[in-house]
């Protein structure tokens, strides 16, 4: 025989257990993204300075721009660039999302509640 008591503390140490681990999960969830968002914003600075070195190269070899001759050098860029700001977007709505998941759960201190029921 159980206590009921005991049975209701029980059940809210799992209930308070479970809503803190799956703010726990979201919350590095969240910060995995940011994470991902800073490493996506480097690269494409990176690429975007590599562009700007191989247009420099290009002046400095011909004298003059050739539109081109640097769309031909900057392709794979480009699409770098472009698959990336694609992840970026992905990443915005994955926290949008997550934001709103994380503010909704309300982790409570079971403490008063055990007091209560005794």
């Amino acid at each position: 025989m159980t206590i009921p008591n005991f049975d209701n503390f029980v059940n809210k140490v799992k209930d308070a257990t479970k809503q803190t681990l799956d703010k726990t999960t979201r919350t590095a969830k969240h910060a995995k993204l940011k994470i991902e968002n800073r490493s996506l914003q480097t690269q494409k600075m990176q690429t975007l300075q590599n562009m700007g070195i191989k247009l420099y190269d290009l002046h400095l070899h011909n004298h003059k721009i050739d539109g081109d001759l640097l769309d031909k050098k900057c392709q794979e860029d480009f699409k770098l660039i472009t698959q990336i700001d694609l992840r970026l977007k992905e990443i915005e709505r994955e926290i949008e999302a997550l934001q709103l998941n994380i503010d909704d759960i309300e982790v409570k201190d079971i403490t008063s509640i055990v007091k209560k029921d005794s």
